[in-house]
C-alpha cells in the first residue's frame, strides 16, 4: 500500500512546495514552504482550461454516444433469431484485429472535412467491438422467462395507460391528472391508497387544476 500512496503523496507535497525546494531534493513527504504559485500559474495558461473542458466534454458526450450505439447493437446480437448474427458478429471481429492504418484514415477524415474538429473524434470512438462483446455477453446470460414476463408486463403497463387516458377526458381534469401521476410512479396498490387519501379542499382542487393545465400545455 504505502509503495502506491507513496507517489501520490509526494506529487501534492511537490505541487505546494517551493520550486527550488522541489528541485533541489529537500521535499520528500510533507511540503516545504507551502505556496500556490505552481497553481496560480497553472491556471493563468489558457490551454490548461481549455484541455480539461475538452477532457469533459469527450468523456460526457462520448460516452453517452458510445453507450447508445453500443448497448442496442449487444443486444441485438444477443439474439439467436438476429439474421445474420454469426455475419455480423464475424464482421465486427474481423475490425478488432485488423484496421485500415493510420494514413488511409487520416486520409479519410481530411477528405470528409473532419479534419481538427471534435465531431470525428466522437464518431471514431463512437463504437467499441469491446464493449459490444461484453454487453452481447451480459445480455445472453439474462434468463428467457425473465424477459418475457418483462414484455408482457411492459405490454399490460401500456394498456392500462390507454385505459388512463381515455378515462381521463371524461373525469376532472385535476383529478386525472393527480390519478395518472399517481400510477406513474407507483404501483397499482399504492394508488389506491393515494386515491382514497386524496384531500378534496378547494386548495388543493386549485393546485391540482393548474398542475392538470401545465400538463396540457406541455403535452
Amino acid at each position: 500500500v504505502l509503495l502506491v500512496l507513496y507517489p501520490i503523496v509526494f506529487v501534492i507535497s511537490s505541487s505546494f512546495s517551493d520550486p527550488v525546494a522541489v528541485s533541489s531534493g529537500d521535499v520528500w513527504l510533507w511540503p516545504v514552504r507551502p505556496t500556490l504559485d505552481a497553481y496560480k500559474r497553472v491556471f493563468r495558461e489558457p490551454e490548461i482550461i481549455s484541455g480539461y473542458l475538452n477532457i469533459i466534454f469527450y468523456t460526457v458526450v462520448g460516452t453517452m454516444i458510445n453507450l447508445t450505439v453500443t448497448v442496442p447493437c449487444g443486444y441485438a446480437l444477443s439474439k439467436n433469431s438476429l439474421p445474420g448474427r454469426g455475419f455480423w458478429m464475424g464482421f465486427f471481429m474481423f475490425t478488432m484485429y485488423f484496421s485500415g492504418g493510420m494514413i488511409p484514415t487520416y486520409l479519410l477524415v481530411q477528405k470528409l472535412g473532419l479534419y481538427n474538429t471534435r465531431t470525428i473524434l466522437l464518431i471514431m470512438g463512437a463504437f467499441s467491438v469491446y464493449n459490444c462483446i461484453i454487453c452481447r455477453t451480459f445480455f445472453s446470460g439474462i434468463p428467457k422467462e425473465l424477459e418475457e414476463a418483462a414484455a408482457s408486463e411492459a405490454l399490460k403497463a401500456l394498456r392500462d395507460s390507454r385505459a388512463l387516458a381515455g378515462q381521463a377526458k371524461t373525469e376532472d381534469p385535476a383529478f386525472s391528472a393527480e390519478k395518472t401521476a399517481a400510477y406513474a410512479f407507483s404501483d397499482q396498490r399504492k394508488t389506491q391508497s393515494v386515491f382514497r387519501d386524496l384531500p378534496s379542499t378547494s386548495a388543493s382542487r386549485l393546485h391540482l387544476s393548474r398542475c392538470s393545465l401545465r400538463c396540457v400545455s406541455v403535452a
